[in-house]
């Protein structure tokens, strides 16, 4: 692997390494759209003609890859960001996909004890070397398709700080402990990926953001900060309306000095219907989002974008402001837009990817034989998302921006 220009960076296996320059100074970037790749979305290339990334959820279960690197779905979407010269997003809600596909465990918010705010912290206590080989993994089956200066971009793990709730059967995890672990999957990925940037999970329930972020931000290599599990409100100062979320969009900026990727069109479970479409007309507001950018969002992640999606957004485009911070990502070239029957301007040079000798890759890790799978859905789970992806497409809300 090549390299990164300037003084390397090192990645420490026993915990999260310094990362001064891990998002450099605060320049004033365009707002930027990105869309959820979800299998029926293959036919849609105007859904990703719109969109400024593409991202897909890890660890989603098949019967032939288990909680592996799916190449029909996975390496699909991959060869669409390759083909047209995007950039790819990663929900790693690989522990959580793990837990769920070995042990039978489902999120926390999906009734009955069987859950990971129970029994979560003890699986990792267990199974950090699966993690971390699973990790590495996904980060090496990419790199053999993007190439190993692919920026790809990672938001870590949904749901982060349930693993250390004092719910937890045996203790919740030690924060010095999580933070180690951070630093561990990062490294598996930087083995691969040098380039990729990390993005570290708003829990918007954790009224003390400064306590709880602070020792994650002093050692661990955070590029961003991101939501996950939809919800999310554009029409408001706070991140969520559930009861005793007090989290401000404001406040996270404040604390971390980065850059908010939020995302909507989904809800508990992943699935659409769990969601008021409420919330994605909010999103698409041209007032609320300015306010928005103004509180440091600086993205939007847009899960079962209808077909329409890409044709609102040129005119929010032209009428928003600068956001604080930058998100990094290719711009597919104009060629590939018109190859999809969108075009429209850009404000930067697209950079071709320059082909280059790869490196040897390491043996793809073998996962555990999954059990079978409860009925409940995990977020971003393949199965509801595609169902909810299809009642979505068939009937699009009629947004206003």
């Amino acid at each position: 692997m090549g390299k990164r220009a300037g003084q390397p960076r090192r990645h420490s296996l026993s915990g999260c390494a310094d990362s001064p320059d891990a998002e450099g100074a605060a320049l004033p970037c365009d707002f930027k759209f990105g869309a959820t790749y979800t299998k029926g979305d293959a036919g849609l290339g105007s859904v990703e003609g719109g969109a400024d990334y593409l991202a897909v959820w890890l660890g989603t279960y098949s019967k032939k890859f288990g909680t592996g690197f799916n190449r029909y779905h996975h390496g699909h979407m991959l060869d669409r960001v390759k083909r047209f010269n995007a950039t790819a997003v990663f929900y790693a809600y690989l522990i959580a996909m793990l837990a769920r596909h070995t042990q039978g465990l489902h999120d926390c918010d999906v009734k009955g004890a069987h859950s990971l705010c129970v029994h979560g912290a003890d699986f990792i206590r267990r199974k950090e070397a699966l993690i971390l080989d699973t990790y590495e993994h996904y980060a090496n089956e990419t790199a053999k398709r993007l190439g190993d200066d692919a920026q790809v971009i990672w938001l870590m793990e949904p749901d982060w700080h349930q693993y250390s709730a004092p719910t937890q059967r045996g203790g919740g995890l030690r924060q010095r402990t999580m933070v180690t672990l951070f630093g561990r999957m990062v490294a598996r990925i930087k083995r691969h990926l040098p380039k990729a940037k990390i993005s570290f999970d708003i829990s918007p329930w954790v009224n003390d953001q400064e306590a709880w972020l602070r020792p994650f931000l002093e050692r661990c290599e955070i590029d961003y900060m991101h939501t996950s599990g939809g919800r999310t409100l554009g029409d408001s100062t706070r991140v969520r309306a559930d009861a005793n979320n007090l989290v401000t969009w404001r406040e996270v900026h404040r604390i971390t000095g980065k850059g908010i990727i939020a995302d909507t069109g989904y809800g508990v479970g992943g699935a659409r219907g769990s969601a008021d479409p409420q919330f994605d007309v909010a999103w698409y507001n041209e007032t609320h989002l300015r306010d928005r950018i103004a509180d440091g969002v600086i993205a939007l992640t847009q899960a079962y974008a209808w077909p329409t999606w890409e044709q609102q957004l040129p005119p929010l485009r032209a009428k928003l402001p600068k956001a604080k911070n930058c998100l990094t990502v290719t711009v597919p070239s104009k060629e590939a837009r018109a190859r999809l029957g969108f075009a429209r301007s850009f404000n930067r040079t697209t950079v071709a990817a320059t082909p280059r000798a790869q490196p040897p890759r390491t043996q793809a890790p073998r996962l555990p034989a999954a059990r079978t799978p409860a009925r409940t859905h995990a977020v971003g789970s393949h199965s509801s998302l595609r169902a909810a992806g299809e009642r979505r497409r068939a009937a699009g809300p009629a947004l206003k921006p």
